[in-house]
């Protein structure tokens, strides 16, 4: 081969065992989900929180845990195997001859009262429990994403109304002043609107403080390493709660975290009972062995034997710990009964207060949408009115405020119904079917084209 050919060939292989190298690295990194994006919307901050949040972490273990101790129960359902050794001694000293012992044996349980079997599934409700208890973690990181991402669009949508608030007060201080020039109005209606404007100026420096307390909060939730630039992207909706009462009553037993805790709860203090009372029954084993064993276990020639023992055994007396173990058992069993149809009356009673309320808000906002369509004409028409001179300021200013805390009003019940929504969600342990109406905030300029909100 020319020394041409023999470099070209060491590339080659060098190449070949570095792109091997790189995949093999790249199998045995561990996978960091991370957002390399400054805008996000609801489901990818909710999607990012729950696969970077540590105590999620923990009880995926936790499950991994509990299915690995279940595993460990059925042990119990296979044979043991092992190898014994040691020495007997058949005469006293002087003459004591000391004889080697060696033997493979196997154990095998074939009775103890059903208690294994309960163990077992104890166990499976274990896993269970901690399946449940990890679903509804991530089910409660989520709502409190979306609250906190809600609370930003609200920040954000409140802003924008009292942007338009002030760009209307501007327009009236440009027809205030030109009706100023011309004589019509005193310098008061000019400091009226002046006034106003600081007033609406001091308060959007609030709001956004109070829109950077809310990216803040959201921050905290998916943690450090999204960056302090992330930007929540979309718009405050306007809900309604598909479904009746009754509906989400029944779905509350399969769904809500502490009623299915409480569930498991109640199987496992009965069948804690079964094993407590199993003890009363015979317990069966049976034993094989073979090789060199001890005399009196049908040893102690040159050859290796073989034997077989069955053996059972019923406990009499045990200090009456067996008795006040039922009786323990027992109390823990009517506890855990109590407990449940406790958890399962809070939850009912929770649901039916929180879900009346949203009906409520869901009928006040439908009621403010015509007060707000109402507020805004009113305003156009007393705009109309003052520019041809039968309005005077005070009238003007009273109209656009008015137009202002309708449409604040609105954007506030949604809000609410937005957070009470969710704290039902949590109850409930499931989310609720919602249907978002379109044009939730949408804003209309007046019909004269005079100033627009």
């Amino acid at each position: 081969m020319t020394t041409r050919g023999t470099s070209f060939a060491l590339v080659l292989a060098s190449s070949l065992l570095l792109a091997e190298a790189t995949a093999l690295a790249q199998k045995s990194a561990p996978v960091q989900t991370t957002l390399n994006r400054s805008k996000l919307d609801l489901a990818q901050a909710k999607r990012y929180a729950v696969e970077n949040n540590q105590r999620v972490k923990a009880l995926r273990h936790a499950v991994e845990e509990a299915s690995a101790r279940r595993e460990r129960s059925r042990s119990a359902f296979r044979p043991r195997a092992g190898i014994g050794a040691g020495a007997e001694v058949e005469a006293a000293p002087p003459e004591a001859e000391a004889i080697g012992i060696g033997y493979v044996y196997g154990t095998y349980n074939l009775f103890n009262g059903y208690r294994d079997v309960y163990r077992d599934k104890i166990a499976e409700l274990e896993i269970e429990k901690a399946a449940t208890e990890l679903h509804a973690v991530e089910h409660e990181l989520g709502i409190e994403v979306e609250a906190a991402f809600h609370e930003y669009l609200f920040r954000k949508t409140m802003i924008e109304a009292k942007d338009r608030a002030l760009a209307r007060n501007e327009a009236h201080q440009d027809l205030v002043k030109r009706s100023r020039m011309l004589g019509s109005i005193s310098e008061t209606d000019v400091m009226e609107f002046q006034l106003e404007g600081a007033t609406l100026r001091s308060e959007l420096v609030a709001l956004k403080q109070e829109l950077e307390d809310a990216r803040s909060d959201l921050k905290r939730l998916l943690g450090d390493e999204v960056g302090a630039a992330i930007r929540p992207v979309g718009e405050m909706q306007h809900q309604h709660v598909l479904g009746k009462l009754m509906d989400y009553l029944a779905r509350l037993k399969t769904t809500a975290r502490p009623v299915k805790i409480a569930a498991r709860d109640v199987e496992i203090a009965s069948l804690e009972r079964r094993v407590a009372e199993g003890r009363s029954l015979p317990q069966v084993d049976v034993e094989a062995r073979y090789g060199y064993q001890a005399s009196d276990q049908g040893g102690g020639g040159n050859k290796p034997t073989a034997t077989v023992l069955l053996q059972a055994r019923l406990e009499l007396f045990t200090g009456r710990d067996a008795s006040w173990e039922e009786r323990e058992r027992e109390a823990g069993s009517f506890r855990a009964e109590a407990e449940l149809k406790y958890e399962i009356n809070e939850a009912i009673r929770d649901v039916e207060v929180r879900f009346r309320n949203l009906s409520t808000i869901q009928i006040r906002s439908e009621l403010e949408r015509d007060v707000l369509e109402n507020a805004r004409r009113y305003y156009s028409s007393v705009l109309s009115e003052y520019k041809r001179g039968f309005k005077n300021s005070a009238d003007l200013k009273a109209a656009s405020e008015l137009w202002s805390e309708a449409e604040v009003r609105r954007v506030a019940l949604d809000y609410d119904f937005i957070k009470l929504r969710l704290e039902l969600e949590r109850t409930l342990g499931a989310p609720l079917a919602i249907e978002a109406m379109p044009g939730s905030h949408s804003h209309k300029a007046p019909k004269d084209g005079g100033v627009s909100p």
